[in-house]
């Protein structure tokens, strides 16, 4: 993984900038489908590649696969950057610019 992403101080992640998005950028971002079948509901949760076609303040339309998912800003990440899964886990700095 990239060291940029991670604090020197306290080595957990940096904050995710998303102001510097703009379209035509790779970002990663999750989607849910569900099938519901007599017996039970299957839910599958994946991570997927996209790029963006449109920025509306702060909506996004992102396309994969042919089709176009308008999205919040807040729920894509720049492509490249740890997952929301990893931020949960490790966590987010807080340090701030308090390094020097």
């Amino acid at each position: 993984m990239n060291k940029n992403y991670r604090c020197e101080i306290c080595n957990k992640f940096n904050p995710i900038d998303r102001s510097k998005l703009a379209v035509g950028d790779r970002v990663t971002f999750t989607f849910s489908t569900q099938r519901v079948y007599r017996t039970h509901i299957k839910c599958a949760i994946k991570t997927v590649k996209g790029r963006i076609q449109q920025i509306h303040g702060e909506q996004v339309i992102v396309s994969y696969r042919k089709k176009q998912y308008p999205l919040n800003r807040e729920a894509v990440n720049p492509a490249g950057t740890p997952s929301e899964l990893a931020y949960v886990m490790i966590g987010t700095c807080i340090c701030g610019d308090s390094h020097d």
